[in-house]
């Protein structure tokens, strides 16, 4: 199971809107929203706070500390979510690993995981180890390629004849390395050039010719809208966002551990203005079988809420 949720910040333009969501929020999320100097990075971790109680409450969960009433009833819950209080059994503390990654000690078969980048906010709830990247599109430094790639990642990279297919390239890369370090919960601890990736691009016609597709990229549509933030559903649809799911093959090698993983890609905008990468690790029946008698503190079920390399959501 993984469901992804996206929601932008413009729901939160309206100031009155915006501080309707913020004084529902738990003590720790307005906290981190107050130590937020500017206003876009305020927004942008209130939206976070959104889609990491939404994702709860779509698993009869809330967030522990959130207000008595929950979030705004006008929207956000329209479709089908509890809007009255749960039983204290139904409230998720969050606490932190040694590595300072956050994660519900007391529901361990659930783990989740937020980025945000400019002005998306995006969220992964899965039963699996699990973590997600988006980034905005800007001109990269390419020397960071360099520095932070591997060799063979920054060949392909710089072996796209455009500019802005070298870019795109870039931030394919960066995505699916956060979504990885992210997944693992060591974050920068695991260095970025100490794995590796492999993408193959599958052409459209490959995959399914009826389909709408830019740059090998599958549109992603029709179904629900939620107060202006929008849930993958476990069919893979989405409205509105222009949101594509790559068709691509991604592999990985590297020597942090034994598992096995699988990555997805997404690009968000018609002109593809946002990367975005999704990281599961795939479990065999072993592994699942520990998994469900795992103590609240096993740190095989600790999950990441972190930002990008410098912050915390």
């Amino acid at each position: 199971m993984r469901k992804l949720y996206w929601m932008t910040t413009e729901v939160f333009q309206d100031p009155g809107v915006f501080q309707k969501y913020y004084r529902n929020m738990s003590p720790e999320r307005r906290a981190k929203i107050d130590r937020v100097r500017m206003e876009q990075d305020k927004k942008l971790a209130l939206a976070a706070g959104v889609l990491l109680e939404l994702g709860l409450r779509e698993n009869g969960l809330r967030e522990n500390g959130l207000r008595e009433n929950g979030l705004p009833g006008n929207g956000l819950w329209e479709h089908g979510l509890p809007e009255h209080d749960l039983p204290d059994e139904k409230h998720a503390r969050i606490a932190r690993g040694p590595y300072g990654k956050p994660y519900f000690p007391d529901f361990p078969g659930l783990h989740f995981n937020l980025s945000h980048s400019h002005e998306t906010a995006m969220a992964v709830f899965a039963d699996t180890e699990a973590g997600c990247d988006i980034e905005f599109r800007k001109k990269p430094n390419e020397k960071l390629a360099g520095r932070f790639f591997c060799p063979g990642e920054a060949t392909w990279m710089r072996e796209a004849k455009e500019e802005k297919e070298r870019e795109e390239r870039f931030y394919r890369l960066w995505t699916l390395k956060e979504s990885f370090i992210k997944a693992t919960g060591q974050g920068l601890r695991l260095p970025l050039d100490s794995f590796c990736f492999r993408i193959t691009d599958i052409p459209a016609a490959e995959e399914n010719p009826g389909a709408e597709r830019i740059s090998g990229a599958e549109r992603i549509s029709d179904t629900e809208r939620i107060s202006g933030a929008e849930r993958i559903s476990d069919t893979d649809k989405i409205p509105g966002m222009d949101i594509y799911r790559r068709n691509s093959l991604v592999s990985i090698t590297q020597n942090f551990d034994h598992k096995e993983y699988v990555f997805e890609e997404y690009r968000i905008g018609r002109d593809g203005e946002y990367c975005a990468a999704v990281c599961l690790r795939r479990e065999g029946p072993a592994e699942a079988t520990r998994r469900e008698g795992a103590s609240s503190d096993d740190g095989d079920v600790k999950n990441i809420v972190t930002e990008k390399r410098s912050s915390r959501l």
